[in-house]
C-alpha cells in the first residue's frame, strides 16, 4: 500500500510536502511506542503486585 501511494505522490506532491508528511509519520510511531512501553511497564507492575 505505502508503495503506490509513494508512486502517485511523485507527479502531484513537492519534496518539502512528502518530508513533512514522513516527519509526521514519524512522530505518530515514536508516540506510539512511548505508549505501549508505558502500558507494559504499567500491565507488569500489576502483574508483579497480584503476585506477591
Amino acid at each position: 500500500m505505502r508503495m503506490g501511494k509513494s508512486k502517485m505522490r511523485e507527479a502531484g506532491e513537492s519534496e518539502a510536502e512528502r518530508a513533512t508528511e514522513t516527519k509526521e509519520a514519524g512522530i505518530r510511531m515514536v508516540a506510539l511506542w512511548i505508549l505501549l512501553t508505558i502500558a507494559l511497564f504499567v500491565l507488569g507492575r500489576r502483574a508483579r503486585r497480584r503476585g506477591e
